[in-house]
């Protein structure tokens, strides 16, 4: 059985609280995360040939729309070689690879990563477990891009292992989700 263990955006500048685009309270998560990272390495350890360990990131250029120097509706963040833009996970021997994006869809045509659509299309995982930030918006925009590309894949989103910024979004976001057969689980390690 294939499995990806996905983690979406578990960067500084989103998950310290003196990050330039801190998502209130995600400071909150790391320990879960850190934990289910541990557990995903230990699993990539014992079956590499079939646990992909993947950390989308936000790699940014002074240039990118998005930001309101530039009229999008951001602030700088995640600057391609800043502190801010490294994982604020505890990964001394580097397990994963590492796709960028310079938006906030990781399948987008022109700023996402063509190498994490191909890695998607290419490879047939069973499962797919997610964790990270925003849940409405780089989570959401991973997980239902994953269920477009493979609609067979059994995704779960660890919710104790998510973020997000507005309360009734993150429930829109969630009953799209169900409505979709992805699965809403618990980090209980």
């Amino acid at each position: 059985m294939k499995r990806m263990f996905l983690f979406v955006d578990v960067q500084k500048d989103f998950m310290n609280p003196n990050g330039s685009l801190y998502v209130p309270m995600s400071y909150n998560i790391i320990p879960t995360l850190q934990k289910i990272s541990k557990l995903s390495f230990d699993e990539h350890d014992k079956d590499p040939e079939n646990v992909e360990i993947a950390f989308t990131q936000d790699c940014h250029l002074k240039t990118d729309a998005e930001f309101i120097s530039n009229g999008g509706q951001f602030p700088e963040h995640c600057m391609k070689g800043n502190d801010g833009a490294k994982s604020i996970i505890d990964n001394p021997e580097f397990k994963g690879t590492i796709y960028t994006k310079r938006c906030t869809d990781i399948f987008d045509s022109k700023l996402g990563s063509k190498k994490f659509k191909k890695l998607i299309k290419e490879n047939f995982f069973n499962e797919v477990w997610v964790s990270g930030v925003v849940t409405e918006i780089c989570v959401n925009h991973a997980v239902m891009g994953i269920k477009k590309i493979s609609p067979a894949t059994e995704i779960y989103v660890f919710e104790n292992a998510i973020m997000h910024l507005d309360e009734r979004a993150k429930e829109e976001t969630f009953k799209t989700w169900i409505s979709n057969g992805i699965h809403i689980a618990h980090c209980g390690l």
